[in-house]
């Protein structure tokens, strides 16, 4: 059975079971090559990686800041709205009853000037 066959004789399995152990291992070396390679690379963009990490954790603390800034602002123009809206209607209320008072006040004098013009009037007759 083996001697039949002349590929498969141990003087020449030798050599080819060498080229396959050789290409393997120039496979692995490769490998390792690329792992190495891959790892400096890695190792390269850590701090750049850290970096725009902490820019993003920055930002989103600017954006969170922000929205609290424009919520406080927002509120406050809201209760200096209701403030002077409600200080208007205090100034408006005292102008309507300043005015009934003024008003009142012509009354009785010209129900006096008239009750006076008809005694004055009244005794010359």
């Amino acid at each position: 059975m083996f001697g039949s066959n002349k590929d498969c004789t141990p003087s020449t399995i030798l050599p080819k079971a060498l080229r396959v152990i050789a290409i393997i291992l120039e496979h692995v070396s490769s490998i390792d090559t690329a792992h190495t390679i891959a790892t400096m690379i890695l190792h390269k963009l850590d701090p750049m990686l850290h970096l725009m990490d902490h820019a993003a954790d920055t930002m989103q603390e600017a954006v969170e800041d922000t929205r609290k800034a424009t919520d406080c602002l927002y509120r406050t123009g809201q209760e200096t709205r209701d403030k002077l809206q409600k200080c208007l209607e205090t100034m408006k209320d005292n102008l309507l009853r300043t005015t009934e008072d003024i008003k009142e006040g012509i009354g009785k004098l010209t129900e006096a000037a008239t009750a006076t013009a008809n005694n004055v009037s009244g005794t010359l007759t």
